[in-house]
């Protein structure tokens, strides 16, 4: 569960998976045979890193409730 996971676990599993999709698609792109699949974890960066600033896991306890 989420809500169990340390905060500094949290933000090295979000920056690693995030930074990964980054890495996979920088790989891609320069090799040029699978240029959606680089799109697709470029985008998924993008996602991670808006889950990491915007997501639930981000708000503080009061605005979790709301949700």
């Amino acid at each position: 569960h989420w809500d169990q996971i340390s905060k500094l676990a949290k933000l090295v599993l979000l920056f690693g998976a995030m930074w990964t999709a980054y890495g996979l698609s920088a790989y891609f792109f320069r090799r040029g045979d699978r240029p959606s699949f680089a799109v697709a974890m470029l985008l998924l960066g993008v996602i991670l890193n808006t889950q990491r600033t915007w997501g639930r896991a981000a708000l503080p306890a009061p605005a979790r409730e709301r949700w």
